[in-house]
Formats: C-alpha cells, sequence, structure tokens
C-alpha cells in the first residue's frame, strides 16, 4: 500500500513538473519568436501571454506533496483552473477575428468564460502577491457594478455586468 501509494505520488508530481516545463518552454518561444519577428495583434498577444502565466502560477503555486483529502482537492482545483484558463485564452484567440470587428458585441459564452477568466486572475493574484492587489481589483469591480448606488460625486451612472466583462476579457 504504501510503495503504490509513494510511487503514485512520484507519478503525479513528475507529470505536473512536465506540464510545467512543457508550458514555460511554449511560453518563452512564443515570447522569443514575437520578439524577433513581430507580435500578433494586441488582444492574442496579451491572451497568449496571460493565458501561460496564469496557468503556471496555478501548477507552481499549487498545493506540495501531501495524501490528505483536502490535499487531493487542491490538487484536482490546481489543474482544472490551469485547463480553464488555458481555455478561456485560447477562446480569444481563436474568435479574435470575430472579437476585433466592428459590429462585435460579446454573446453568453464570451460573457461566461470573461467571468471565469477574472475570478481565476483574482485567486492566481492572491496566490502569487498576497491579498493586496486582487482586493483592489475586487474593490474597483464592484465600484463599476454598484457606483450607481453611491450617492454624490463619487457615484456614477454605472455599467452593465455583461459590458464590463466584455471590457475585462475581450
Amino acid at each position: 500500500g504504501g510503495i503504490n501509494h509513494q510511487m503514485s505520488q512520484v507519478t503525479t508530481q513528475a507529470v505536473r513538473q512536465n506540464t510545467i516545463l512543457m508550458i514555460a518552454v511554449a511560453l518563452a518561444c512564443f515570447h522569443v519568436f514575437t520578439g524577433g519577428f513581430g507580435q500578433f495583434p494586441d488582444l492574442v498577444q496579451r491572451s497568449v501571454h496571460v493565458g501561460g502565466a496564469l496557468a503556471l502560477a496555478f501548477l507552481v503555486s499549487g498545493a506540495n506533496a501531501s495524501g490528505s483529502a483536502l490535499h487531493l482537492w487542491h490538487r484536482c482545483f490546481d489543474w482544472l483552473a490551469a485547463a480553464a484558463v488555458l481555455v478561456c485564452a485560447g477562446y480569444v484567440v481563436i474568435r479574435y477575428p470575430i472579437i476585433s470587428g466592428i459590429n462585435y458585441y460579446a454573446n453568453e459564452t464570451d460573457v461566461v468564460l470573461g467571468w471565469i477568466l477574472v475570478v481565476l486572475l483574482l485567486e492566481g493574484a492572491r496566490r502569487v502577491v498576497g491579498w493586496f492587489l486582487p482586493a483592489l481589483a475586487l474593490i474597483t469591480i464592484l465600484y463599476a457594478l454598484f457606483g450607481d448606488q453611491i450617492p454624490g460625486s463619487f457615484g456614477h451612472r454605472g455599467i452593465d455586468a455583461d459590458y464590463l466583462i466584455e471590457i475585462l476579457y475581450t
């Protein structure tokens, strides 16, 4: 039992390390390529950069070797979060021709993936730099959404949640 569990942990750790290495090398190659031969359009460049860096943040800052059920849940969350980030970023890259069009409006998928990415960005930032930056970002998002409820000169006319996520995501 103990030997099999240890072998499973070693295998899982090796997969994690190899995945981190592959993403890091791919991201580095992407930046070297675009640095030497010219950048992609801004939205594509940012999506690849944020997607790769945030996926790495979840995999690198994830849980350490331990056998507890809570730890297993954390490792699963790390993998799911990294995969979700790559899907959200990849979606923007694939849909770039539509998003950059003059008549673009966010559809339901854009909005859902946008909110997923914003939540994961806040969590990734919390893991990497602590609570201050994500708290400040969350306050800003809440102010944008509910500023119309604030009286006086600090209030504003408000912004629709779908429009806000369209701005933040695309």
